[in-house]
C-alpha cells in the first residue's frame, strides 16, 4: 500500500480556484459537491453527522440553495467564547454576503459574524485565553471588489467588535497565534502576493504592532500539541522554531485547512492529514516520526475540536470520537512507593455502555495499556497510542501493556487486569509492570494522589478507559 501525502501545491491551487470563484458574481445558484460519508478504519470510533454546517445563513437548516462553501476552520479556546467550530463560509447564492458560522459542539450550525460589500473571510485562528490582555478571533479578510484584490488581518473581540486591522498585501494569509511562547506569543501569518506568488514568507506581529519576517521558507499550518510533537509551527511540510530555522518533517503533510493536530480519547495529540492510498484521497493518521497510517476514507477537511475530529465537506461534516463507555477503576496497591522494587501492578475496572447502561462484557476488551497519568504537581501526561501491529516502532509506538494472559473476568461488567510483565523495549511484546508505571510518576511528592488511566478497544462501546487513584510514596528506597 502506497501512501503519499499532499503538499503545499494543494493551498496553492486552493488560493487561485478561490480566487477566480469569488471574482465572479454567479446569477445561478452554485451548487457544492458533497462529499460521501467517511469510512472509519479504526476500530472503535464513533461518527456522527452534522447536516447543518454551510447552512449557519439558515440558522443550520438545510436549503434548496444548497450550503455555503467552507474557506477556513479554527476551534474556539473555550472560556469567554464558549465551545464551537468557527468556520469561513462564502455563500452559495451571493459573493457580498459571506459570513464566520458558529458550529457548537453538538453539531448546531447558527451564522456568527456577517461580511458584506465584496468582502469574505478565508482563514480563522483564535488567540489563547486572556492573550496581552483580550481575546481574540483573527481573521484574514479577502476584498475583491472593483478589481481591488486586497487582503487585511481583523482582529475580533468575543462580542464581534473589530479590535484591530491591518493590511497584507493581495494574497490570501493563512494565520496561528503561538499558544507555547515560542515566538513571543505572537500572530505568525503568511504573505503572499496577488494572485499566487511569489511567496514572501512566515511574518509576525509582534506585541507593540511591529512586523518583521520569521522565515522566507516555511508557511504557516498549526503549532505542535506538545509532548512528542514539540510546540513549533507545522507547515508546508516543515516544522519553523522561533529561532526562525526548520527541519523537514518526515513523509510531509497537507495544506492547512487538511491536517490539524487531534486531542482527547483514541487521537493522543496525533497530527491527522490529507493523504492518498493507491491513488485514493484519505485521512491519515501520522506519528511523531512520520510513520502513519490511514484512518478514515474521505478529502474533507480536517480540524481537532473538543476532543473529537471532524472532518468538514459543506453540507456533508462529520464529527469523530471515540466511542466510550462509563468505567471506573481501582488500582492495587492503592499506595505506590515509586522508590520500590515491586513488579505487579493490578487494575480492577467496571465498565456500562453509556448510551443504554448495560454491563459491558470486558472478555471481549482488546489488551489495555496505560493512556494517561496526572497529580497535582505532575499536572496530565498523556501517553501516545501505542500500538504493536508489524512494522511498529519501537522509539515511538512501544506502550505499558496489560499481561492479557492473566487477566481475570470477576462478573457482569467487572474484570481484573494485571500489569507484570517487565518491558523489553520491543513495541511489538504486550509487557509493562509496575515499574513502568512508577517511571512515570517519579517526580509525584510524597503523600500525592495520582490518578493512572487505562483503556482498551470494545467491538460495541469503542474504546473504554477507566481511572483510578493511588497514594504516592516518595520517601527514598526500601
Amino acid at each position: 500500500m502506497r501512501i503519499q501525502m499532499a503538499t503545499d501545491h494543494c493551498e496553492k491551487l486552493h488560493r487561485v480556484l478561490v480566487a477566480l470563484f469569488a471574482c465572479v458574481a454567479l446569477a445561478t445558484t452554485v451548487r457544492v459537491s458533497q462529499a460521501a460519508a467517511p469510512t472509519i478504519l479504526e476500530p472503535g470510533y464513533h461518527v456522527t453527522p452534522v447536516p447543518g454546517c454551510g447552512f449557519g445563513y439558515n440558522n443550520g437548516v438545510p436549503h434548496p440553495l444548497g450550503p455555503g462553501q467552507i474557506m477556513g476552520a479554527a476551534c474556539s479556546p473555550g472560556g469567554v467564547w464558549g465551545d464551537f467550530l468557527a468556520l469561513s463560509i462564502s455563500t452559495p447564492w451571493d459573493d457580498d454576503g459571506s459570513y464566520v458560522e458558529s458550529v457548537d459542539l453538538s453539531g448546531r450550525s447558527n451564522g456568527y459574524l456577517g461580511f458584506s460589500g465584496h468582502v469574505f473571510p478565508v482563514h480563522l485562528a483564535f488567540s489563547p485565553p486572556g492573550w496581552r490582555g483580550g481575546n481574540r478571533l483573527f481573521i484574514d479578510v479577502y476584498n475583491f471588489g472593483g478589481g481591488i484584490n486586497l487582503s487585511s488581518i481583523e482582529a475580533r473581540n468575543p462580542v464581534g467588535g473589530v479590535e484591530s486591522s491591518f493590511g497584507t498585501g493581495a494574497g490570501f494569509s493563512p494565520l496561528a497565534v503561538d499558544p507555547w511562547g515560542d515566538f513571543n506569543s505572537d500572530l505568525l501569518y503568511d504573505l503572499t502576493t496577488w494572485p499566487s506568488g511569489p511567496f514572501q514568507g512566515v511574518f509576525r506581529k509582534d506585541a507593540a504592532g511591529g512586523t518583521s519576517l520569521v522565515s522566507s521558507a516555511a508557511t504557516v499550518g498549526h503549532f505542535g500539541s506538545g509532548g512528542p510533537w514539540g510546540t513549533g509551527l507545522y507547515g508546508g511540510g516543515y516544522i519553523l522554531y522561533g529561532d526562525g530555522t526548520r527541519t523537514p518533517f518526515p513523509g510531509g503533510f497537507a495544506d492547512r485547512n487538511h491536517f490539524d493536530f487531534v486531542n482527547g480519547t483514541g487521537f493522543g495529540g496525533d497530527l491527522f492529514s490529507l493523504c492518498t492510498v493507491s491513488g485514493q484521497p484519505e485521512i491519515c493518521r501520522v506519528h511523531p516520526d512520520g510513520t502513519r497510517t490511514p484512518f478514515a476514507s474521505t478529502s474533507a477537511m480536517v480540524l481537532g475540536c473538543g476532543g473529537s475530529l471532524w472532518l468538514l465537506s459543506p453540507g456533508d461534516c462529520y464529527k469523530v470520537e471515540a466511542a466510550r463507555a462509563n468505567a471506573s477503576a481501582t488500582v492495587s496497591p492503592s499506595t505506590l512507593n515509586v522508590r520500590g522494587n515491586g513488579n505487579d501492578i493490578s487494575i480492577h475496572i467496571n465498565a456500562a455502555d453509556a448510551a443504554t447502561g448495560a454491563p459491558v462484557d470486558l472478555s471481549l476488551l482488546s489488551a489495555a495499556h496505560v493512556s494517561r497519568v496526572s497529580s497535582p504537581s505532575i499536572g496530565e501526561l498523556t501517553l501516545p497510542t501505542p500500538s504493536a501491529a508489524a512494522g511498529c516502532n519501537d522509539s515511538t509506538q512501544d506502550g505499558i501493556w496489560e499481561t492479557l494472559s492473566q487477566r481475570v473476568i470477576q462478573g457482569s461488567g467487572s474484570a481484573t487486569l494485571r500489569f507484570s510483565m517487565p518491558s523489553d523495549g520491543r513495541c511489538a511484546t504486550l509487557d509493562g509492570n509496575r515499574q513502568d508505571v512508577i517511571a512515570l510518576l517519579l517526580d509525584v511528592p510524597d503523600g500525592e494522589t495520582a490518578s493512572i488511566c487505562v483503556s482498551g478497544v470494545h467491538p460495541d462501546t469503542g474504546f473504554v478507559e477507566a481511572c483510578g487513584a493511588v497514594t504516592i510514596q516518595n520517601r527514598g528506597n526500601r
